[in-house]
């Protein structure tokens, strides 16, 4: 995408996007920016066992990961904000299942409307020898 599309507000729309999102599900926001042009925004859950969401920024799109090899490459924001939300909401309601098997990570995202989102990542963190493996990851808050 063009230059044009950086407006100037792009990092505080991050911001206050996700602070609602932790506001929600009871996270903790830490930041990180990269340069200029990059922010990443991790919402820690009070759930050690619960999956990370890390939000990484520009003008240009917004990358939700999650999990061990969980990714969406999505529009900028503001466009996006509602599906980062949906998302966001949905892992840290509880809805992330991933199957780690060798260098790759097939996941599911239940919405909360009930909608499902599916996709597969080559990752070099989620390198298993053995068989593969399946995390449900539980909800950031663990009585809901």
């Amino acid at each position: 995408m063009a230059g044009a599309n950086c407006s100037v507000g792009w990092e505080d729309v991050a911001r206050s996007l996700a602070r609602s999102i932790a506001d929600i599900a009871s996270a903790q926001v830490e930041e990180t920016r990269f340069n200029d042009r990059v922010i990443l925004l991790t919402l820690v859950p009070p759930n050690p066992r619960a999956a990370k969401i890390l939000l990484d920024v520009s003008p240009w799109e917004v990358i939700l990961a999650a999990g061990q090899g969980t990714r969406f490459e999505l529009d900028p924001l503001p466009a996006s904000a509602e599906e980062v939300t949906a998302l966001a909401l949905a892992i840290a309601g509880g809805g992330l299942t991933e199957r780690i098997r060798r260098n790759r990570v097939d996941f599911t995202v239940r919405l909360d409307d009930g909608t499902v989102r599916e996709g597969s990542q080559g990752s070099a963190f989620a390198l298993r020898l053995g068989p593969s493996e399946e995390v449900q990851y539980p909800p950031y808050r663990e009585n809901g």
